[in-house]
């Protein structure tokens, strides 16, 4: 702009100055020749009316640059336009600020997360593992590694039939999950690792009051619902499965939510069969995972409300599709505090 001044102002009209460093412009005005000439005016009109008539063009001009103006800061230098983050990304903002290092191993941790379930999909979950340690290499110092790891071991734990490696990925999960906690002591994720550990090494007590505060700390978050949702299904809490999984609960986030699912087993648990089928019934359509357990479930409800042969059909695709899948073992371990409904799953399972 000082370039275009010196070499082609003639002196008249709008001038506009940007300071340097700054994008704010300001604007100064020097009156025209015929701004100067007075016998352009009429000296019948008002002193008041020839002042307005005569500040009109000048104040259009101002304006007109003003706009101009604006067009070309938002187009060509939009990085110095404030505007409105969400949350996350100013998080991510933050930590890019902070590392780079910590910020690649922060996304990194958040893809792993989005493959939680199916939580029985044992390769699916051994891979998660492996972008959760690859997280804590980039980043010690961040919980996101800690509890990623915690969890997915003690999936793992729960998955396992040698009782000897059972109890090392315990020790594991466990590690990770206080290490977790150590770094971040009022994380939501870390919190709801925390009880999901608790929860599969049979200490329901303890792992609600975890499951419960990082919903408190992130009632939004899809995988913190979800992480505190089963928990809360291997303590024997099927009203705060259901509290967390509620179809018309906000959920934000990315990733495959398990929501339905833990809504239907939440149904199970409470005895209300048409609430079973409806849920596992339109997962597919929605996105929500299919697994073995999901048609387990719908069958054990179908046979409740005397549908044989739909409970039958389903038992047999279960067996079809997943042969290995060992159905008693984990009806045994997901409701070891639900005597009720492992019950009415084990009498289906022989049943058919």
């Amino acid at each position: 702009m000082h370039q275009f001044y010196e070499d082609h102002w003639d002196g008249n009209g709008v001038r506009i100055f940007v300071d340097p460093g700054g994008y704010k412009p300001r604007f100064s005005y020097v009156p025209t020749n015929e701004d100067r000439t007075s016998s352009a005016w009429d000296s019948s009109e008002p002193e008041e009316r020839r002042r307005s008539l005569k500040l009109l063009p000048a104040g259009l001009g101002v304006l007109a640059l003003v706009a101009v103006f604006g067009i070309w800061t938002s187009q060509d230098n939009r990085e110095v336009v404030p505007t409105t983050r969400s949350i996350e990304e100013a998080e991510r903002v933050a930590l890019g600020e902070q590392s780079l290092t910590r910020l690649q191993a922060a996304n990194l941790a958040d893809q792993a997360r989005g493959m939680f379930f199916p939580v029985f999909d044992v390769k699916r979950q051994q891979i998660a593992l492996g972008m959760f340690q690859h997280a804590m290499e980039l980043d010690p110092a961040l919980s996101d590694g800690y509890a990623g790891s915690a969890q997915v071991l003690a999936i793992l734990a729960v998955l396992s039939p040698d009782e000897a490696q059972r109890e090392d990925l315990f020790n594991q999960a466990s590690e990770k999950s206080e290490q977790a906690l150590n770094l971040s002591p009022t994380d939501a994720w870390a919190n709801a690792a925390k009880g999901w550990v608790l929860a599969v090494m049979d200490e329901p007590g303890e792992a609600l009051k975890y499951a419960r505060m990082s919903v408190e700390l992130a009632p939004k978050d899809g995988h913190i619902l979800d992480l505190a949702g089963i928990t809360a299904i291997m303590a024997g809490a099927p009203d705060l499965a259901a509290e967390v999984s509620d179809p018309e609960r906000l959920r934000l986030g990315s990733g495959r939510f398990g929501a339905r699912n833990i809504w239907g087993v939440s149904q199970l648990m409470l005895e209300n069969y048409e609430g079973v089928v409806d849920a596992f019934k339109g997962a597919p359509a929605t996105g929500a995972p299919v697994s073995a357990p999901s048609l387990l479930f719908q069958a054990v409800a179908q046979d409740q409300l005397g549908y044989t042969e739909e409970a039958q059909r389903l038992i047999s695709e279960m067996r079809k599709t997943w042969p290995e899948f060992p159905s008693e073992f984990l009806a045994g371990r997901i409701f070891q505090n639900n005597e009720v409904t492992r019950q009415a799953i084990l009498d289906t399972l022989i049943r058919y």
